[in-house]
């Protein structure tokens, strides 16, 4: 299960590294892939953010900022981060 949660985040953020270049959304993602390879949370919630993370990165892709913040403080917070 570890694997495949290093292997979703890794895939998932090649696919968001053209989108980081922009603003503070880009952080958040940045943030939130280094909460996520160093939590230590169960696999169900590690799920959850990689899917939150996901859309995330789907608002980031599409220039919603806003939307793409909220995501990644859910994401955040989701992990007690």
């Amino acid at each position: 299960m570890k694997k495949l949660l290093l292997a979703s985040t890794i895939a998932i953020a090649s696919f968001a590294t053209p989108a980081l270049a922009e603003g503070n959304c880009a952080a958040a993602i940045t943030k939130l892939d280094t909460a996520i390879q160093t939590s230590k949370a169960a696999d169900d919630t590690k799920t959850k953010v990689l899917e939150i993370r996901e859309e995330a990165a789907k608002h980031l892709a599409a220039g919603d900022e806003k939307s793409c913040l909220a995501s990644a403080q859910a994401a955040l917070e989701t992990l007690g981060k």
